[in-house]
């Protein structure tokens, strides 16, 4: 450290201080300085643009990659790549950055010399048991479950040792179900988070209650030999009689089993360990090491619930509702239906405004003059709340305040200061995390990873804690009241839980993705733009497994390639990836049908006129703003709910589907795939398609964890693990199929066959291939028989509720007419006016007659162009700079100005606000560049502007979204009140002068018909000389009275903002909030404008 005199903060953050001598850590820290000292001296100090080349990194590392060791290296690396990506990021250098190197977690090794030695003992067990095979010698009811157990485990993969008691209760029940050649056995266990020593007092009595036991599912599918042994053993005779009898442990069944066919006790396993490490060596042997790491439970995936095993069986609808706390038939009906119905819940709300809104819900339970307000007045305030701001609240403070009416209720029975303490605890800190995300559309790993943020912020370890619970409190009320995700409350603890706690285990098959498609119009020519964008929308996320954030902000420039396109995804300015890992390349033409190509293509060709920069998915006439997520997540979600039955699907089941069906694709042996079980009935499993696939995502190495790899891939995550616990739902499925094939058989002879599957002996000699009895490859006629000769009934008894899948098309709204003509409007007026772009060439991009641009360009000039009065030359609706001047108009009848001849003519640009306090003043990066003014003044031949703030363009979107779903006498009552806003506005005042209160009644009902709130209505009079506060006060509430209002904000000013004398009268202005801060509204100005231009006849 002492050697590197300049070193810069970057790498001395990052460097740290020198550890101890004695310290392991001491290498390393040398290591770490050696290399900083081979950078060039601008990078080591931190200079603003140095470079580095790869060339010259790549014989930095080679030098130092020959004296240090492979882990050295990896550490140095990346360290090293940390700190060029932070220069790279603040300081503007030009360097190349290292790969850094992804730590693999290596598999535990299972082939051991000694594990060999117990594999010849192995060997002597497996052949007594098919020695008892032959010999069908009486076996009591423990033996008979002995013998059951013991095949499982040797050739069914049952080797994880907590499920071997869940297994053996199922099977006794019991609870075996058959759909067609298909045996399986749902298991289940209970797990309970571990108590603590802090939850009990010194007097023992419970600090806390104990939480809901977590009940673990999985799925066992039978192999070959061992679910027809299982069918024998159903139809002995008693077995009703015998299945709620205490049975013996694992293990003691086991050698009850071995002493009754005669193996020696030397023989006999150890102990339960020991018969498992022996099954599971034989398994490593014949499966793939991905697949014995899962039933090992090495590797963790959750299977998927009963309902969705039985519809993908079946290929029906089985219906499945959303879980819910328990509560009443009024509480099953909210979680039925959204909240809030907002003509715009989709939008982008204002953060500001969100923030403003918040606080004042908070506000309400303050006390009045010192006196605490009563249950029932709050209430009351709540609702009024509600109701008066609804047009603008975000879903998550809807939810809060239902959650604080809850909380006051007869059924909550909580104080206001209880409340109170939960707002404050977390309601801000949540607005933040969430902002305007539909919680009833995320899962439940989305909401333990918004929950992680929320509490990172808190710093007090007590605090945290605290906001924890109250999460939990909220939570549970989402749960029971909106059907949203459920969270096991011991997250709330900070308890960590198994994966079902977590894994909403759920797929969609490739036949119910193809209803999905016919649901939102896929053979429909004539579909709406929307419905396009939905249903390419869930191409990606079945196809590509994209997430939410990921689709929503696609570029045309992320997809590449012509004849072989590809999806290349990578973190922008306007949307980031999950991790540093999902940074991916997704091979298009690999993945997608050639249907589902040709409609990219026509989608993609119908936005190359908007720029590589411009959004996939952009709300038309912007294209660097996305279409609204509610207006193409919801209509995915009700066709997956339509074409499943499933009321829990999301669309993010379309990421887990992806990844479960690509590893299903890609694993094992492709031939007869698609007749290998119901669900995989599909063109997408045809041989010749598997195995293009497979040869082109993985070359000749698909017999193995390279499957595994590539699927891990291409969801974009850096651990496998990650990939097998949250998104692979059919390792239980693959397991078996691995099991079944003829090579993982054991060796029967035709005895041991005739024991087994009690055939005849001309039976069993049709089914054989050859005189090998190991490629036997009767095994399902077989099945078949016993199941007949059994007579049982064995059929799933969820068949019973399953119906055929609806598949009615979703009606999307109509796009015609004045739906979304104002954005038309909008993008006509930029082309026309900013690119110069002749009329009969926007109209062929546009699809708009040359009559109406002609009609919509005349009036936008006839705004432009009002006069205050006669003897005032200045416009009403714009201001134009001294210096410029009108000398003419082109051929499209455009403005021209020009400077006035000897006026000087102003700055186009202005200079950053620069400190002078010190020599290392940082200046913002945003006042580091030149910034060009686009007002009104410089560019008067522009009108009307767009809208430039966020807060604007979205407070435009709000009220041309609400004015297009009003009524027609609605509609028709605004627009009469436009020609009258348009020629009485001046743009000096911000607002609207009134001298006749009927026409201000009027302005006020047309802002309540926009849904414009109460506080961003301004009322605004002129200062009286002489006039006390309380004469004014009384005045003011005269003028309230009159106009029907209450609880408007007023605002006095002193000298005349128009140019004509009013003797009385009052203003009317519009406000936004604007960093904190109420300033007068550009958005309803340009609104009135954009209806005059278009709606206006």
């Amino acid at each position: 450290m002492a050697q590197i005199v300049d070193l810069g903060p970057i790498w001395r953050q990052l460097l740290g201080n020198k550890p101890p001598e004695t310290s392991r850590h001491i290498d390393l820290f040398h290591k770490r300085v050696e290399i900083l000292q081979k950078l060039p001296p601008e990078i080591l100090r931190c200079g603003h643009n140095a470079s580095l080349t790869r060339e010259e990194l790549d014989n930095l590392l080679t030098t130092f990659s020959q004296e240090n060791s492979a882990r050295t290296i990896s550490f140095v690396i990346r360290f090293l790549a940390k700190g060029l990506s932070e220069g790279r990021k603040t300081l503007g250098w030009k360097v190349a950055i290292p790969p850094v190197t992804i730590t693999i977690k290596r598999e535990q090794s299972r082939f051991t010399p000694a594990g060999f030695v117990e594999l010849s003992r192995l060997r002597q067990i497996e052949a007594a048991f098919i020695k008892s095979l032959r010999n069908a010698s009486a076996l009591s009811y423990e033996q008979h479950l002995g013998r059951l157990l013991l095949s499982a485990m040797l050739f069914g993969g049952l080797i994880q040792r907590q499920w071997l008691e869940p297994w053996l209760r199922a099977i006794s029940k019991p609870k075996v179900m058959i759909h067609d050649t298909i045996l399986w056995v749902d298991m289940e266990r209970v797990w309970q988070h571990p108590r603590k020593a802090s939850d009990v007092y010194y007097e023992g009595s419970r600090k806390r209650n104990a939480e809901a036991p977590i009940f673990m599912n999985r799925r066992w599918i039978g192999d070959p030999v061992t679910r027809s042994l299982i069918l024998q053993w159903l139809q002995l005779p008693g077995l009703i009689d015998r299945k709620n009898r205490h049975l013996p442990n694992a293990y003691d069944l086991v050698t009850m089993f071995l002493k009754k066919v005669g193996l020696a006790k030397e023989l006999h396993p150890v102990n339960l360990k020991h018969l498992i490490v022996m099954a599971e060596i034989r398994l490593g042997l014949i499966v793939p090491s991905y697949l014995a790491s899962y039933a090992a439970g090495d590797i963790v995936s959750v299977s998927v619930p009963a309902e969705t095993w039985t519809r993908l069986l079946s290929g029906k609808a089985v219906p499945r509702q959303a879980t819910g706390g328990p509560g009443n038939d009024e509480d099953h009906a909210l979680r039925t239906q959204k909240p809030w119905e907002s003509p715009f819940h989709s939008m982008m709300l204002v953060p500001d405004e969100q923030r403003n809104l918040l606080s004042r819900l908070r506000k309400l339970f303050s006390k009045t003059r010192g006196v605490k307000k009563s249950i029932p007045s709050l209430l009351s305030e709540i609702d009024l709340f509600v109701k008066a701001n609804a047009a603008q609240l975000c879903p998550l403070i809807l939810f809060l305040a239902k959650w604080s009416e809850y909380l006051l209720s007869d059924r909550g029975r909580n104080k206001p200061s209880t409340v109170e303490r939960y707002l404050g605890s977390v309601a801000a800190k949540l607005l933040a995390v969430f902002e305007n995300e539909d919680l009833q559309e995320m899962e439940t790993a989305e909401f333990i990873e918004f929950y992680d943020r929320l509490v990172e912020t808190v710093t007090s370890y007590n605090e945290s804690g605290y906001a924890l619970q109250t999460l939990g409190r909220f939570h549970r009320f989402l749960v029971q009241h909106h059907g949203v995700a459920n969270i096991h409350s011991g997250y709330f603890s900070k308890r960590s839980g198994p994966p079902e706690t977590r894994v909403n285990a759920n797929l969609v098959s490739q036949t119910e993705f193809d209803r999905l498609k016919t649901v939102l119009g896929f053979e429909d020519n004539n579909r709406s733009r929307t419905a396009t964008a939905c249903l390419l929308v869930a191409i990606f996320g079945f196809r590509c497994g994209l997430r939410r954030n990921e689709v929503l902000f696609l570029r045309v420039r992320d997809i590449i390639g012509r004849h072989k396109p590809e999806l290349v995804l990578r973190p922008t300015s306007k949307r980031g990836l999950k991790t540093s890992g999902s940074s991916r390349r997704i091979p298009l033409h690999l993945l997608l049908p050639p249907d589902e190509m040709a409609l990219l293509h026509e989608w993609l060709s119908q936005h190359e006129l908007l720029g590589k920069e411009a959004l996939l998915f952009e709300m038309l006439g912007r294209p660097m703003e996305p279409m609204p997520e509610s207006n193409l997540m919801r209509p995915i979600r009700e066709a997956l709910h339509r074409a499943t039955g499933d009321q829990t699907l999301s669309f993010h089941t379309l990421r887990h589907s992806f990844a479960s069906w690509l590893m299903v694709r890609l694993a094992g042996n492709a031939a007869k795939l698609r007749s290998a079980a119901p669900f995989l009935d599909h063109p997408e499993f045809e041989e010749p398609r598997v195995m293009a696939l497979r040869k082109s995502l993985l070359g000749n190495e698909y017999l193995g964890r390279p499957a595994a790899f590539a699927v891990s891939s291409l969801c974009g995550h850096a651990d496998l693990s990650t990939t097998f616990a949250n998104y692979l739902h059919l390792s239980d499925w693959l397991l078996s199929r691995a099991l079944s094939d003829p090579s993982a058989i054991p060796d029967l002879d035709v005895e041991a066959l005739i024991g087994v599957t009690a055939l005849s002996r001309a039976s069993i000699y049709r089914n054989v291939t050859n005189r090998n009895m190991r490629f036997f490859t009767g095994w399902p006629h077989l099945f078949r028989s016993l199941l007949a000769k059994g007579n049982m009934d064995l059929g799933d008894p969820l068949l019973l509720s399953a119906k055929e899948p609806n598949t009615n098309r979703i009606e999307f709204p109509e796009e015609n007419g004045y739906h979304r003509l104002w954005l038309v409007i909008e993008k006509a007026l930029t082309m026309h006016q900013v690119m110069k772009i002749s009329v009969a060439e926007i109209a062929g991009r546009l699809l708009v007659s040359q009559e109406t641009l002609e009609n919509w360009f005349a009036k936008a000039r006839y705004i432009a162009n009002l006069r205050v009065d006669e003897n005032h030359h200045s416009y009403r609706h714009r201001t134009v700079a001294r210096h410029l001047e009108l000398v003419g108009h082109d051929d499209e009848r455009r403005e021209l100005w020009s400077c006035k001849t000897g006026a000087a003519m102003k700055d186009y640009f202005r200079n950053p606000k620069r400190k002078t306090t010190g020599l290392n003043t940082r200046i913002h990066p945003l006042k580091q560049k030149w910034k060009k003014s686009i007002s009104q003044s410089l560019h008067p031949e522009r009108f009307p502007i767009a809208p430039r703030l966020d807060a604007e363009q979205q407070l435009v979107e709000r009220y041309m979204t609400v004015f297009e779903k009003l009524s027609p006498d609605m509609k028709e009552k605004v627009i009469q009140f436009v020609d009258y806003y348009c020629e009485s506005y001046c743009k000096n005042s911000g607002g609207l002068w009134h001298s006749s209160a009927s026409w201000a009644r009027n302005h006020l009902e047309v802002l309540d018909m926009l849904c414009v709130p109460t506080g961003n209505i301004e009322l605004v009079d002129f200062k009286t000389i002489g006039e006390g506060p309380k004469e004014r006060s009384v005045r003011r509430k005269g003028c309230e009275e009159k106009l029907g209002v209450a609880g408007v904000t007023w605002h006095a000013i002193e000298k005349r903002l128009t140019n004509k004398r009013v003797s009385c009268g009052i203003g009317i202005r519009d406000i936004v909030m604007v960093g904190g801060s109420r300033r007068a509204s550009y958005a309803f100005r340009y609104m009135m404008y954009i209806l005059r231009i278009g709606y206006w006849d």
